[in-house]
């Protein structure tokens, strides 16, 4: 009448089946095991520890594996009293300690990451660790104790979102925001490939051409003011949108206005097409086609299409 009291006045679960399993009900401690289910925690592990006890005192072993596991993702820190349990039971739970792996998951964008001080890689990764207690870093950080489970996955992030930096990009900014804006010396060699176009009795070598100026670019667009070098001096200006079709590779079409130091001044209009390379921060080399046909008297040379070579090497003004 006493142990029906005191199990009546129990007040949690694990207080209910321990004096159930005194009493050797053991039936009555798998009951309170099912009935409480499976969470994180110290009792809840004691209780699927014990229901391990009474699934071998009813010779029902085999269900004592599934509970030992259940323990051990409760807690995987969970262990028996030598003193108390039989030899076989501890020693089938410190088998399942060492056999079972679980994953730890570190999300973190960037920074290297550090498991019990070995460096494992770059975040984010997924790695498969024994159970228990493990301590985890990025790039020599506080470390932060972590428990892995059984056939479960931890999920930790250790900082705030560590955003790696952008790969270069239009002008080898870092970043890709559209306002970007960059500046530099730009300078081109042309190359006029249709002599045929000049006027009757001229002479037909290809004529070459200079463009030396200032390029103001951003990531979908760039213009270039510059001093223009041909059979005459001049001003010239392009303008275009820019289309990045790699990191490092980007087309430009563009307008392309010339205004010709000749007797009177001509101006020229046109338009091509250029090719970019990033190398390296900042420097590209272009290449681009164009023509340009002179507004002037019919017996001005009226066409000629470029061929051109180039560099130039871009300064970041910000946002």
């Amino acid at each position: 009448m006493t142990a029906l009291l005191l199990a009546a006045l129990a007040s949690t679960p694990l207080e209910r089946a321990e004096e159930a399993f005194r009493r050797g009900d053991f039936e009555g401690v798998i009951r309170e095991a099912e009935r409480a289910g499976t969470t994180q925690g110290a009792d809840s592990a004691k209780l699927l520890l014990l229901e391990a006890r009474a699934f071998a005192a009813s010779r029902r072993t085999d269900a004592i594996e599934g509970a030992l596991v259940e323990a051990l993702r409760a807690d995987p820190e969970a262990r028996f009293d030598p003193e108390t349990v039989q030899p076989s039971l501890v020693l089938q739970l410190e088998t399942l300690r060492r056999t079972l792996r679980g994953e730890l998951s570190v999300t973190d964008a960037a920074g290297r990451v550090s498991v019990d001080g070995v460096e494992r890689g770059p975040a984010p990764l997924v790695l498969t660790l024994e159970l228990g207690p493990h301590f985890v870093s990025i790039d020599a950080g506080k470390p932060v104790r972590v428990l892995v489970r059984p056939n479960a996955r931890e999920v930790v992030s250790l900082g705030p979102v560590q955003v790696p930096p952008a790969p270069e990009t239009d002008a080898g900014v870092t970043g890709a925001h559209p306002l970007q804006w960059s500046l530099g010396p730009q300078v081109l060699g042309l190359a006029d490939v249709v002599p045929a176009a000049r006027e009757p009795g001229a002479e037909t070598r290809p004529l070459l051409a200079l463009t030396a100026g200032v390029t103001l670019s951003f990531r979908w667009g760039a213009a270039a003011l510059g001093y223009y070098q041909g059979a005459h001096a001049g001003l010239s200006l392009t303008v275009g949108p820019r289309f990045e079709l790699h990191q490092r590779l980007a087309l430009q079409p563009f307008g392309n206005a010339v205004l010709v130091a000749a007797t009177p001044w001509l101006p020229a209009l046109g338009g091509g097409l250029r090719v970019e390379v990033s190398l390296v921060r900042g420097l590209r080399l272009l290449a681009d086609a164009r023509l340009l046909g002179l507004l002037g008297p019919a017996t001005v040379n009226r066409r000629n299409l470029f061929f051109g070579l180039g560099a130039e090497y871009l300064f970041p003004l910000g946002e």
